[in-house]
Parts: C-alpha cells; sequence; structure tokens
C-alpha cells in the first residue's frame, strides 16, 4: 500500500497508526470520540490514501487525491447532515448551526442505489457517514441493512461524536477508531496560537475553538456575560439573551467553562450542581428548536443557586 503519512491531520498518533496497519478492502471503520478533533479531516486523507498513485500515500497532488479531495469522485461517497466543502468537509461555523441536523431515510436509500453500481474509476470506493448519531433509528437500521450487504471493495467510515447514540448492531460490525482531545502544542499548530482559555472553553477541539474564534469580540463580552450571571447579577440576562440569540450552543458552552471555572475555584459543590443543572435547563430548551429563548435564559432562575 506504500507509505502512510497524514500530513493534514494533526496529532491523533493512535488512530493513524491503526489505519498505517488496515488491509482490508471491505472494513467498516467507526471514528469516534470529542468534535471538532480531526475525525472528519483524517477520514478524507485516508480515502485519498486508498486511491493515490504516488509512494508516499496521500501525496495531495495526484489525479485520485485531488479527485477525492475536491469531492469530484463518484467513488468518494459523503452522507451528512450538512452539505460537505471540498477540502473540508464541514465548514468552521458548523458548531453554531440551527436547526435540526438529521440524516435521512432518503439519503441511505440513494446510498444503497449507488452501492449495487461497481466503482466508476477506482478500485476502491470510500463511504463516509459524517455524524452518524444524527441519523434516526429507521435511517440506521436501513444502514445496518447496508453494512451487512456488504459491497465489493468498499470501506465505510463512520464519523461520531456521540457513539452511545449509535445502534449497537451497527457499532459492533466496525473496528473503532478513538479519537482524543489535542495536547496544547498540537492545539496550538492548528489555530496558529495558543490561547488557555481558549484551548479549554473547546475542550481542546480546533474544530470548536475555531467556531469560538468567529465570535470576535461577544467572546470576550459573553465570558463577561456569565461571570456576572454566575455571581447573581440579573442585569446580565437581557445581553445574555442577545447573545444566546446569536451563538446558540457556543454560549452556552462558555457558560459551562465559567461554571466548572467557578467550581474549580470556590471548591462550592452545592452551588456548582445547581449551576449545572440550570444549565441543563437552558440547554434541553435549546436542543428542542423552539422559539422562546426567553425561557431558556430565564431558565437560570428557576433554581436558587446565586453565590452572593
Amino acid at each position: 500500500m506504500g507509505l502512510l503519512n497524514f500530513k493534514r491531520t494533526i496529532g491523533q498518533e493512535t488512530a493513524k497508526g491503526i489505519l498505517s496497519k488496515l488491509t482490508n478492502n471491505k472494513a467498516t471503520l467507526m471514528f469516534y470520540g470529542p468534535p471538532g478533533v480531526g475525525k472528519a479531516t483524517l477520514a478524507l486523507e485516508f480515502a485519498q490514501s486508498l486511491v493515490c498513485s504516488s509512494e508516499e500515500k496521500p501525496c495531495g497532488e495526484c489525479y485520485g487525491c485531488k479527485a477525492f479531495g475536491n469531492l469530484k469522485s463518484p467513488d468518494l461517497l459523503i452522507i451528512s447532515d450538512i452539505k460537505p466543502q471540498p477540502g473540508k468537509p464541514r465548514p468552521d461555523e458548523f458548531y453554531n448551526i440551527e436547526g435540526d441536523l438529521t440524516i435521512k431515510i432518503s439519503q441511505i436509500r440513494e446510498l444503497q442505489a449507488e452501492l449495487s453500481k461497481s466503482p466508476f474509476e477506482f478500485k476502491r470506493r470510500v463511504v463516509i457517514i459524517m455524524n452518524i448519531e444524527n441519523a434516526n433509528l429507521e435511517s440506521q437500521n436501513a444502514l445496518l441493512k447496508v453494512l451487512e450487504e456488504g459491497s465489493k471493495d468498499t470501506i465505510f467510515i463512520l464519523i461520531s461524536s456521540k457513539p452511545t447514540f449509535v445502534l449497537p448492531t451497527i457499532r459492533s460490525r466496525a473496528i473503532k477508531v478513538r479519537f482524543s482531545p489535542l495536547s496544547p502544542s498540537d492545539f496550538s499548530r492548528v489555530i496558529g496560537f495558543y490561547d488557555e482559555v481558549l484551548y479549554k472553553i473547546s475542550e481542546g477541539s480546533p474544530g470548536i475553538a475555531k467556531s469560538l474564534l468567529q465570535m470576535g469580540e461577544d467572546l470576550k463580552i459573553s465570558l463577561d456575560i456569565w461571570e456576572r450571571v454566575i455571581f447573581g447579577d440579573i442585569s446580565a440576562l437581557n445581553r445574555g439573551l442577545e447573545m444566546f440569540g446569536k451563538w446558540k450552543g457556543l454560549f452556552l458552552r462558555i457558560g459551562y467553562f465559567k461554571v466548572s471555572e467557578f467550581y474549580l475555584y470556590s471548591g462550592d459543590m452545592s452551588s456548582f450542581r445547581r449551576l449545572l443543572y440550570a444549565l441543563k435547563d437552558v440547554e434541553v430548551g435549546f436542543r428542542r428548536n423552539t422559539r422562546e429563548e426567553l425561557l431558556y435564559l430565564s431558565a437560570l432562575w428557576n433554581h436558587p443557586f446565586s453565590v452572593i
């Protein structure tokens, strides 16, 4: 197969080692781990290595690498809850996208139809399914049938940040490839600099960090809002609602960071639990995707958590 050298994916040496030893042309892989740590990037690089014509793979320059990298080959099938982009399977703002991200049964049926054909221009075909946990039960059962039937010279890569949301029968068929948060040094290589607060909020995820950086000055403002809210300043709620409406899940993530930071420095487990439960209330409301955003943020005040 030649020498594998995954240059675009930073870190994740354990995952790279597993892929370097893979020889089964019909394997089903599951890339699992935190969001934004390189699962999709390595999946695309690994797919390129399977069609690369150079000795060191993927070279990024041969026809196969460019065809797969630009998402132009019929032998690379990507099933996703959001449209993939050439060279980077998802946009940087992915972690602030609103709406119900779902892999539909129609997408699995289209995949099944494509797999009934032979590979078009290469000896191998690769199917990448992004965020498989966002497939409903009907879609997952249909996918299970596809995996059971198999397809000659096809490798499936299932990507998940929440593998427990995937049917056990699907998980049991896959070779598990675990991904971890990046180290501070690897994190800084991806982002271009190192900031301790950004690293902690994103939990070592460059993908999430890039979305946080898109907040600009709102990131600093959100940190200040949560600081005030945690210490009982109800006047901060109106500005918090504005930030929540604009940044949704990213604003909540900053809240979790500030709550954890509060516990780290105070050691007050009772207040920490009340804060955490309040944040969970807000998140549940957000995940239900209703429009009554004020209720979500006001839910913080349904718990007597003020630490003043």
